[in-house]
C-alpha cells in the first residue's frame, strides 16, 4: 500500500509542480512539502482537502483508504463469504462478493480469491451448468468494472 508521502510526491510530479510551487499554492513553506515527501512529517489536517484538490485526487486516495486489502483481510472475507453461501445461498454470497469487489476494485488478491470461492460453491443444488456459470462470472466482471464490453 502506498503511503501518503509517496502519493504526494508522485501526484506532485504528475502535475508538474515543484515543491516550491506546491508550497506557494497551499500557503506553506517548501521545506514543509519536502518533509511530507520524505515521510518526516505529515500535512496538517486542515490542508488535506486543499492538498487533495491540488493533486487531483480524493481524500481516500490521498490517505490510501480502500486501496487494497491485506492477505489476512481477504482470508477473513472469503471465510465469511463461504458461511454466507452455506446459510443464505449462492445469490447472497454473490451480492456480498460484488459489493466488496466494488469497494476494493484494485485488490486483485480479493478478486482472485472471491472468484475461486464462488467457483467452488455447490452449483449442483442451484442447477447451474458450466455455461451459465461462465455467464455469471462474465456479468460479475462487467458489473465490477474489471472488463468492458462495447
Amino acid at each position: 500500500m502506498m503511503r501518503i508521502n509517496e502519493i504526494i510526491k508522485e501526484k506532485r510530479l504528475e502535475k508538474g509542480y515543484t515543491q516550491e510551487q506546491m508550497a506557494e499554492l497551499l500557503g506553506i513553506t517548501a521545506p514543509a512539502v519536502n518533509k511530507w515527501e520524505k515521510g518526516a512529517s505529515y500535512p496538517d489536517i486542515t490542508l488535506l482537502s486543499p492538498l487533495a484538490r491540488l493533486l487531483g485526487v480524493d481524500l481516500n486516495t490521498l490517505l490510501s483508504f480502500h486501496e487494497d486489502l491485506s492477505k489476512k483481510e481477504v482470508q477473513l472475507f472469503v471465510s465469511h463469504l463461504s458461511k454466507v453461501a452455506e446459510e443464505d445461498g449462492f445469490e447472497a454470497a454473490y451480492r456480498e462478493a460484488y459489493e466488496k469487489v466494488k469497494e476494493y476494485p484494485r485488490s486483485y488478491n480479493l478478486m482472485l480469491n472471491v472468484g475461486a470461492t464462488l467457483e467452488k460453491m455447490p452449483l449442483i443444488s442451484c442447477k447451474i451448468n458450466n455455461m451459465i456459470w461462465f455467464c455469471l462470472m462474465l456479468i460479475f466482471l462487467m458489473e465490477t468494472g474489471m472488463i468492458y464490453v462495447n
